[in-house]
């Protein structure tokens, strides 16, 4: 292969698929939607493109630029998990294994030509072999497996992000404090970059979605109404949609974010949760989290705490109050007949307390003072005194209720004090510890 070979399949890439560019433009390699003959033609042409002369390896000019757009795309359709390593890039090349310099000139010169910028590591130190591998977009074994680390890992970021997206929320710090979902392997800056890019594109093309449903009452296909309304989203995506398993991924997250959009409920929830102490796997701490409505009608408001509609002011905001701790957690503003709620954040909504403490909801005014309290759901304590059901969802124990419950799910996770036992279904011990409170973990189906 020689350079003017080089020049020449660049030239008719940027032409071919629908690109019609002449040169690379700065986007992410992903979305150049690099097709499968042409990934096997720069497998072709780049295994037969070094050679070793006198101990030194070369390679004509202009091969770096094939080698980046290969390694970022081998990455995707070809990684099966562990380290990433450019030692799999060079073997399935059947090229030898270049020195770390040789490495980093290729990568740097190759992402300097697609006009990509390079990671840095918190040290300062360029990362070139992360951020080719991102830059190939989410590797198809895990976007083609059901229920894995990344499609739960999505869904997280996702709905968080469509609680704070009004607000200016920054999708790459949610994607970032949701990292402990993915494998190790993963939790790096350019996978949270990819990820909040990932529901960036979503949030924005569920919300299209909707506008283009309207008022009809038969649901729309997605993926054939942004085909024929909005052609370009593909490449925005850093999931490729040419297996079912994507279009599966990719389909869920829209209408999970449709329907979040979409929903307007008229309460305050604090859902309760366990989840493991960072000392300890096998240990459950208390957790809270409280879940806003976009909105709440203003006679909603006036009627529970017991205030007249005319005396509301416009701008009102939402506080959390446990123990001696009184926390705000959101503002409210009053637009016609509804105020629209706006958290301060993802961490403002999550609440560090024991099971056993109650938690209450106060609309405040802006001077600081209590104007009355709102329902809350989930709001009363947990006594601890009673058997404790919960529900393993995403690695966390999400509290169903305390005493006597019924289930139809296949199984439960129940804590339970010194005196009480199961009256209905078997159940297995569970080499579990709490911290904070005391109890014994069974699993009951």
């Amino acid at each position: 292969m020689n350079v003017s070979t080089i020049k020449n399949w660049l030239s008719g890439f940027f032409s071919a698929h629908d690109r019609n560019l002449e040169r690379p433009d700065g986007r992410a390699l992903y979305a150049y939607q690099l097709q499968e003959i042409e990934f096997e033609f720069l497998s072709s042409f780049l295994s037969t493109s070094i050679k070793t002369v006198v101990g030194r390896h070369e390679w004509p000019s202009g091969t770096e630029r094939l080698l980046v757009l290969y390694a970022a795309e081998w990455f995707r359709r070809r990684y099966e998990g562990g380290m990433w390593k450019w030692e799999d890039i060079f073997q399935s090349l059947d090229w030898p294994m270049l020195s770390a310099q040789e490495r980093q000139k290729l990568a740097k010169d190759g992402l300097r030509y697609w006009q990509r910028d390079v990671f840095r590591r918190d040290s300062g130190h360029a990362a070139y072999l992360m951020t080719v591998v991102t830059e190939g977009g989410f590797p198809m074994r895990l976007v083609n497996q059901e229920d894995t680390h990344l499609n739960r890992y999505l869904k997280d970021v996702l709905s968080d992000y469509t609680k704070l997206a009004d607000t200016g929320a920054d999708a790459f710090k949610i994607a970032t404090a949701h990292g402990d979902r993915l494998p190790l392997t993963f939790r790096k800056a350019p996978v949270y970059q990819l990820a909040a890019d990932t529901i960036e594109v979503i949030y924005e093309y569920a919300n299209k979605l909707t506008e283009l449903q309207g008022t009809q009452t038969t649901e729309l296909n997605a993926f054939d109404e942004l085909e024929k309304h909005y052609p370009e989203w593909r490449q925005k995506l850093p999931i490729i949609l040419e297996s079912a398993g994507a279009q599966s991924l990719v389909n869920g997250l829209l209408n999970t974010a449709k329907k979040k959009q979409q929903a307007k409920s008229e309460f305050v929830l604090l859902n309760r949760f366990f989840k493991c102490s960072p000392h300890d796997n096998n240990c459950w701490k208390h957790g809270a989290k409280v879940e806003l409505p976009s909105s709440l009608s203003k006679e909603l408001i006036a009627q529970q705490i017991n205030v007249a509609e005319g005396d509301l002011p416009r701008r009102l905001e939402l506080s959390m109050q446990f123990g001696h701790s009184l926390v705000p957690v959101a503002s409210m503003t009053r637009e016609k007949d509804d105020y629209y709620i706006y958290p301060y954040g993802v961490d403002s909504l999550s609440l560090s307390l024991s099971p056993d403490v109650e938690v209450s909801c106060f609309v405040m005014g802006y001077d600081g003072g209590k104007l009355g309290e709102l329902n809350l759901r989930g709001g009363s304590a947990l006594d601890l005194n009673l058997p404790l059901t919960c529900h393993m969802d995403n690695g966390r124990l999400n509290v169903l209720g305390c005493g006597s419950i019924r289930s139809a799910l296949e199984f439960v996770y129940t804590c339970l004090p010194s005196e009480a036992h199961i009256i209905e279904g078997e159940c297995e011990a569970v080499a579990w510890s709490n911290e904070g409170f005391d109890g014994k973990w069974v699993k009951v189906s």
